[in-house]
């Protein structure tokens, strides 16, 4: 079959779309890092993006009312956080009233409840040290709670109610489910509401009465008017886990008889998800393996809590059953150790091993967690976790948990002070003095970006004096004490203190005399970036630009900062309604991009010369050539070919770079090639990045972009191709191939997506097509069972993309036809996959009401099921049975046909597949068939016109088909 160009335009067309979601997923994960102006200069040009459907420039503008929330929650005040968290409300609730019927509308609800609690906790937070602000805490819970009553009250008012017959009334029908979803989902949040409302008061013993209340006011609510209703719902389970969880915070705050009581019931219900997993077709349900391993994960925490108020074995008995149980799971479900809540449950048993006692085994898990998803949050946990249990042990796990907490903004540095201190505690080896002055300059760091200058001065002041006076940190160690004098200086406008910042100014001018050049240059530049003056700022790093110590850093950042003001510019185009304007500001992009491409060159010359390169030169230099890559790629520059020169030989001339940015040069890589024509040498370097992937299993966004380069390359050379069916196929096979990898690696993005998930299908079916064909010319087993996966993984998709769009398709004629196209091509896919009885059964349920056969496609489909089953049969009297049924309804429709005057491509189709079953199950009635349509002046001329053309191809067929009965000879009755 050939690949539909329908699928390859969709793809295409859904390019923009896809590049949408990626920023705007980006623009989430910057505002969670704290880069918020990125953040928002993504969402800004997402909404304001003129290529773009409505709904998806409306995301632009959910991103920015959703990143009030990021900010609020990294303030530092609590009133900052109100103000924040306020406007996070008003914003979201404009776009729920300027968008009721985005599909993020309902999402943006539950937003808006979350802000109110998160409005509360931080309440709660001041209230310990000023107890009025508790009324506020409650104000705001009560907030998000009345949000769900209200509309459940409004729900209860516009009940819709369940048809009485519900199979004559499918409007009805559709309509009591779309209302009952609602009122589920409306009760669920509201119980949720509550749980996050009592966890609050968890720390708070003066609150646990209310604690309490909360807690059973849900379960009871739950229990009375959630379970009974919703129990054969998936979202019922999740609810179990809640009432788990609710369950362990009364065990924990009850006395000693009900606590048992309540940890029993807290296990119960957190165990029942996992009950799900006992039936084999709930355990292909990727929700309910999730769900089960969340339950787990919740287990698992409340067993450590158990065990810690438990004694000896009690306790290690805890931890132990944990770690089995998730053991268990991933013996079960292996491939869930790679999702997110996989990932979540690993890094708990890492940590319950470690309080087991099996700490060897623990820290050996969680330190190959954080190299495997280095830069994500599963480092940060495993980090974290290692500094706790390790930190007595090992001087470099404390520190490499300190620097984990450091990383993570201002809002972790309390904490990194802490394990800084601790690893100076354990550092008793020789080899280990090496830490020293990190820790101490770093301690200074933090206390510095906390505003806490007196205590940071202290903590640099150690550098002054040997022997780390001498240590290659105490030049910008001083210079930044001299950075906490100066703004002590300016806060207290004291004449002392202005004369203690002068004395130090001289100090470390004369001490470190080239140090304190450089540190006064970079202070200035750091801020222009700050500000945004990229432009100013790489005037600034150009003064550095032959230091000894400063000259090559310096090369990268005005090359960076240039890229950057590009960027920024570029930012603006779309701004301007004169294409005058347009142009100009496009001319100064390109020529920003240049003079940083200039810049990064010589950047990477002065890296060459070095004699040794640390991580952080091979860290820049890696930088200039990514984003020298992303600049030469670009079509506004369009210098393919530099690119490929610029990132020559990557592996062999910096070999400890990082994988992410070597994979994502690599990708780079392809898309010049792409550019440049050379597509079978980018199919090479494909090869070379999934082996990297595979190592790694880091940069999945850059190894699936550049599956989707290639793919896009071959269904454009397909759709030129469609005159040369050889490679038409071929091509579109490639195409097809490529989107099958980005599917079996990515699956979850492609299911965000509706469009995407059809296309995906079509793409998968034609894979598997073609995969099936080859596989039966070479007889190639292993093939042909890949090809059944394949078409299994197609219906899969095809039916998730009717689960969302067949009730809307279904009120026009040309999404009926399409639903019709689908399900014909799902059919294929199960007889494909041999799953017969699946195929048979859906459309003998289809077929079962349409005795006058309206409906012909889906009965010509039950009879290609019943045909394709028999043949796969050993013969004998099913075998029989079944092609007999089949034969008649190819009969039965092609007679209906011939009485209405319509011999046309159906019709013809309709008499050969029944020729083709009465060849195998009674040649005489075959002949007897020819001998009929001869006398009816059909055969042998059939679809042929009157110069003797075959107008659908049939007329061959059918002479073959006569050419194999008499082959056979005809035995007479």
């Amino acid at each position: 079959m050939r690949p539909s160009l329908v699928a390859a335009a969709l793809f295409l067309a859904a390019a923009p779309a896809a590049f949408a979601q990626e920023e705007y997923d980006l623009g989430n994960a910057l505002a969670e890092r704290g880069w918020y102006d990125l953040a928002e200069e993504l969402f800004d040009r997402i909404g304001k993006s003129a290529t773009l459907s409505p709904d998806q420039k409306a995301e632009g503008e959910y991103g920015l009312a959703r990143l009030n929330i990021q900010m609020a929650e990294r303030a530092e005040s609590t009133d900052e956080k109100s103000k924040l968290f306020q406007k996070a409300i008003d914003a979201i609730e404009g776009f729920r009233k300027k968008f009721p019927a985005h599909r993020l509308a309902a999402e943006a609800l539950s937003d808006i409840a979350y802000v109110y609690q998160s409005k509360g906790k931080a309440f709660v937070t001041a209230a310990k040290a000023d107890p009025a602000k508790m009324d506020e805490a409650e104000k705001a819970f009560a907030a998000s709670e009345k949000l769900f009553q209200d509309l459940i009250a409004s729900l209860k008012k516009a009940e819709v109610k369940l048809p009485e017959d519900p199979q004559k009334d499918p409007k009805g029908l559709a309509a009591f489910a779309a209302w009952e979803e609602k009122m589920m989902f409306a009760k669920y949040n509201y119980a949720l509401a509550l749980f996050s409302h009592a966890e609050t008061f968890k720390d708070n013993a003066s609150k646990h009465p209310d604690m309490k209340r909360l807690l059973e006011a849900m379960n009871k609510f739950l229990n009375d008017d959630f379970m009974w209703v919703y129990e054969t719902y998936l979202l019922a389970y999740d609810a179990f886990i809640y009432m788990g969880r609710a369950y362990q915070l009364l065990a924990e705050t009850s006395d000693r008889e009900k606590a048992e009581q309540n940890w029993q019931q807290c296990f119960v219900y957190l165990g029942k998800p996992r009950g799900l997993l006992s039936d084999k077709e709930a355990r292909k349900n990727d929700a309910v393996r999730e769900i089960a391993c969340r339950a787990l994960l919740f287990e698992m925490k409340a067993r450590a809590s158990y065990g810690d108020i438990k004694r000896g074995q009690q306790s290690l008995q805890q931890y132990s059953t944990a770690v089995r149980s998730a053991d268990e799971f991933f013996k079960a479900f292996p491939n869930m150790k790679f999702e997110e809540t996989g990932k979540a449950l690993r890094l708990e048993q890492g940590r319950l091993m470690c309080k087991a006692g099996q700490v060897k085994q623990g820290v050996t898990l969680l330190q190959e967690l954080a190299k495997q998803y280095k830069d994500t949050w599963v480092e940060n946990v495993a980090i974290d976790v290692l500094g706790e249990y390790g930190a007595d042990q090992s001087p470099a796990l404390a520190v490499e948990a300190a620097n984990n907490f450091f990383e993570r903004g201002t809002a972790f540095h309390y904490r990194a002070i802490q394990k800084y201190r601790k690893a100076l505690q354990v550092i008793r080896k020789p080899e280990d003095q090496k830490f020293v002055p990190e820790c101490w300059y770093q301690i200074g760091l933090c206390y510095f970006y906390l505003g806490r200058l007196f205590e940071a001065s202290a903590a640099f002041a150690v550098f002054e004096k040997p022997p780390l006076q001498s240590a290659p940190l105490a030049g910008k160690a001083c210079m930044t004490k001299l950075q906490c004098l100066e703004r002590m200086a300016k806060l207290t406008k004291d004449k002392a203190d202005e004369k203690t910042a002068e004395d130090y100014r001289q100090f470390v001018t004369r001490t470190f005399p080239n140090e304190a050049s450089t540190q006064l240059l970079t202070r200035t530049a750091v801020d222009l970036e700050g500000q945004q003056k990229f432009l100013e700022a790489a005037k600034e790093w150009e003064k550095l630009v032959g230091n000894k110590d400063a000259g090559e850093e310096a090369l990268f950042m005005v090359g960076l900062d240039l890229y950057r003001e590009g960027r920024k510019v570029s930012g603006d185009v779309p701004k301007q309604k004169v294409q005058a304007e347009k142009e100009k500001l496009q001319k100064a992009v390109v020529e920003h991009w240049t003079k940083a491409l200039d810049s990064f060159k010589k950047h990477l010359a002065a890296v060459e010369k070095l004699p040794t390169k640390d991580a952080n030169v091979v860290k820049r230099a890696i930088g200039s050539i990514y984003h020298a890559s992303l600049i030469l790629t670009n079509d506004r520059v369009g210098k393919p070919q530099d690119a490929l020169d610029m990132s020559a030989e990557l592996d062999k001339r910096f070999p400890t770079a990082d994988a992410r940015f070597s994979i994502a040069i690599m990708a780079y890589r392809i898309d010049a090639k792409i550019k440049l024509g050379q597509v079978q040498e980018a199919e090479e370097d494909l090869k070379s990045l999934k082996a990297k992937f595979d190592k790694e299993q880091i940069g999945l966004e850059h190894y699936t972009r550049a599956l989707t380069v290639l793919a896009n390359a071959f269904l454009q050379a397909s759709a030129k191709e469609k005159d040369n069916k050889e490679l038409y196929d071929l091509y579109g096979m490639k195409a097809a191939t490529y989107y099958l990898d980005y599917y079996r690696i990515d699956a979850a993005a492609i299911k965000k997506d509706v469009e995407k998930i059809e296309a995906m299908a079509q793409m998968i079916f034609v894979a598997a097509e073609q995969r099936a064909k080859t596989a039966k010319d070479k007889n190639d087993a292993e093939m042909l069972a890949q090809s059944k996966k394949d078409y299994a993984s197609s219906y899969e998709l095809y039916n998730e993309f009717l689960l969302q769009r067949e009730v809307a398709m279904m009120r026009t004629a040309p999404g009926k036809e399409q639903i019709r196209s689908i399900k014909s091509r799902m059919t294929k896919c199960l007889l494909a996959a041999g799953d017969y009885d699946k195929a048979i059964t859906t459309y003998e349920a289809i077929t079962k009401e349409d005795a006058q056969m309206r409906d012909g496609s889906s009965w010509e489909e039950l009879a290609d099921c019943y045909v394709e089953k028999a043949r796969n049969l050993p013969a004998g009297t099913e075998k029989k049975i079944l092609m007999k049924r089949g034969e008649e309804i190819f009969a039965r429709l092609a007679i209906l046909m011939m009485q209405n005057q319509r011999f046309d491509e159906h019709t013809y189709r309709l008499l050969y597949k029944r020729g083709v079953v009465l060849l195998d199950i009674d040649p005489d009635m075959l002949a007897g068939f020819f001998r009929n349509m001869e006398l009816r002046g059909h055969h042998p001329k059939w679809d042929a016109d009157e110069k003797g053309v075959s107008r659908f191809g049939f007329q061959p067929k059918f002479a073959e088909l006569k050419a194999k009965l008499d082959g056979v000879g005809v035995p007479k009755k």
